[in-house]
């Protein structure tokens, strides 16, 4: 496993494109990602990957939080590694959501 990627599931109120919040997916692995959501097996999952209702029950198990898709727009996400050695500017994690709303 590649240690300078971190994956999550961030969370969006309805209609914004602030984010509400994250939750790591320590606990889940890559090979479980790409069959939840059905990507080829060499695909890295570097994109970014909108929650559905067939994905919502493995999720909750994985995480052991309930998630309210009457509420928010749930996506799996690819994050570089805070690397503590830099500053916060220079930590190489990007915070544009291309694709969220179409576009």
């Amino acid at each position: 496993m590649d240690d300078t990627i971190v994956r999550t599931l961030s969370f969006y109120r309805k209609q914004s494109d602030t984010p509400s919040g994250e939750y790591p997916l320590a606990r889940v692995n890559l090979e479980e990602l790409r069959a939840l959501f059905g990507i080829a097996p060499d695909d890295p999952m570097y994109d970014v990957y909108p929650v559905g209702l067939e994905q919502v029950p493995f999720l909750e198990e994985a995480l052991r939080q309930p998630l309210d898709l009457g509420k928010y727009d749930y996506f799996v996400e690819c994050h570089a590694s805070p690397d503590e050695s830099r500053g916060p500017a220079d930590s190489g994690v990007s915070t544009a959501r291309s694709g969220r709303n179409g576009g």
